[in-house]
């Protein structure tokens, strides 16, 4: 019977394996060579309230996104995933059962009728008629996950439900029009070999707890490809496979979800990782996956899909904090932009070295045109004071606050529970001109309605105002 251990190592990661006769040398997380009957986990402590907010309420980024324009969306629901294959045909989900189609180079999109209203949460167009979509049906006491086929082109759609109840799938992926997979929540990945009518869970190494939830899935060819995902403050998981599936191991590679990873070729691979508290990093493998480094990027954000225009430069969205980052060195630098409107942005996809795609919050397509600027070069310094909304809230953890302050003027930000009791200070000095971020982890506070008290005194009538917070464990 295996016993938990706790880990005294610097870096916030966590490690969960099963050990038998198997030696630790295998597995290049662990410090120390040998045989460990035992799971071991490693973790950091949090970040303390006041150090973190020290960190995270710098200016946001001054220099604005120059090449991504706006494109008209025929819809406002929150888009999640998109796919082209090829440089005229392209299909976005999203939510509330939306699936756009461009047939023109993303010019122009049009919105398909998929049979149901469920939000569609990733889709792997093969060609130009044959693909698949992944939706959640979210009954009163049951989640299914269901599988959309299309042999037309996304007109018609079926739908074929996932056999496992309560199994939330977040990934699909097919390399043919037979072979496919599938995965999710609590490390679920699962085979498709008649076109995803039927699936059988995928043979996972035995020695790995099922850690985390898995979000993407990246082939390079039908026999080598990653699975990856993780878990908030745990870990990043890396599950490799390099005989199309028949077998699937697992690495700990980072301290936060690994959300994407791309191919430079078969052995170097690029990943990108992401949380709410702890921000963006990156990890590198230079032998194909056997070995993993990892590194902390200091950009905040939670970094989604990774796409790369060259063979240098490469681009990540960063989801819920409004901005990008851009690499033109194959991930040795890294530098934020703001997205065009500051939108959250899901998933990003390049079809060639001059055209790409972003999708996110209230339908926002964006393209990508290194001919043209779409905004000037310097952010606008904000012309008034205000507290913008909390994202996310409801929340269970951590979320982000952002205000606008437009004069100098001192500052301060405070988090009061419904007896007006002070719980947090996250800001406190002066601030001049500008835009700033603030996040506040709620830690081991209880569940329950708190708020943000935002107080400007500057040289006119002092500014204040509130924001309901809603803490969900």
């Amino acid at each position: 019977m295996p016993f938990l251990k706790r880990g005294t190592g610097k870096r916030r990661l966590w490690f969960l394996r099963y050990h038998n006769s198997h030696s630790v040398s295998r597995y290049p997380f662990l410090d120390n060579p040998g045989t460990f009957p035992y799971i071991e986990v490693m973790r950091i402590p949090r970040i303390p309230l006041f150090l973190l907010a020290l960190i995270t309420t710098s200016p946001l980024p001054l220099r604005a996104q120059e090449y991504w324009l706006p494109v008209t969306s025929p819809t406002t629901n929150h888009l999640n995933a998109l796919s082209f294959p090829d440089s005229l045909y392209g299909w976005v989900c999203g939510n509330a059962g939306t699936i756009l189609r461009t047939t023109d180079g993303g010019t122009t999109w049009n919105l398909l009728n998929p049979p149901l209203t469920d939000n569609i949460v990733d889709i792997c167009m093969l060609n130009r008629t044959t693909g698949w979509a992944l939706a959640l049906d979210i009954g009163p006491t049951t989640i299914w996950s269901l599988i959309l086929t299309t042999s037309d082109g996304g007109t018609t759609w079926r739908s074929e439900t996932y056999p496992e109840p309560d199994v939330v799938l977040d990934a699909i992926d097919f390399q043919d029009s037979l072979h496919g997979w599938v995965a999710g929540e609590n490390g679920q990945i699962a085979g498709s070999e008649d076109g995803g009518r039927s699936w059988t869970r995928a043979v996972l190494d035995s020695g790995v707890a099922p850690l985390g939830d898995l979000r993407r899935i990246r082939f390079m060819n039908p026999s080598y490809g990653f699975v990856t995902g993780g878990r908030f403050d745990l870990t990043g998981t890396i599950w490799r496979t390099w005989n199309g599936g028949t077998f699937w191991s697992a690495m700990g590679a980072a301290p936060e979800p690994i959300n994407d990873v791309h191919f430079i070729d078969s052995l170097n691979v690029i990943g990108v990782t992401g949380d709410y508290d702890y921000g963006s990093g990156m990890v590198r493998t230079t032998d194909g996956g056997l070995h993993w480094g990892y590194t902390y990027l200091g950009i905040w954000g939670d970094a989604r899909g990774l796409a790369f225009r060259s063979p240098a430069e490469g681009w990540a969205v960063l989801g819920f904090a409004g901005r990008c980052m851009v690499t033109r060195d194959t991930g040795a630098t890294w530098q934020s932009f703001f997205t065009p409107e500051t939108s959250s942005v899901s998933d990003i996809q390049f079809v060639t070295h001059r055209r790409g795609f972003m999708v996110g919050a209230d339908g926002k397509i964006f393209r990508f045109d290194p001919d043209a600027v779409s905004v000037p070069l310097t952010e606008p310094i904000p012309t008034r004071t205000r507290l913008l909304p909390p994202y996310p809230n409801p929340f269970n953890g951590a979320t982000v606050l952002t205000f606008e302050t437009g004069e100098r003027a001192t500052v301060r930000l405070q988090i009061v529970d419904i007896t007006g009791r002070i719980v947090a200070t996250l800001v406190d000095g002066v601030r001049d001109p500008g835009t700033y971020s603030a996040v506040f982890n709620a830690g081991n506070l209880a569940s329950g309605v708190y708020f943000s008290r935002l107080l400007l005194m500057g040289s006119g009538t002092p500014y204040s105002a509130t924001a309901r917070l809603l803490l969900l464990r």
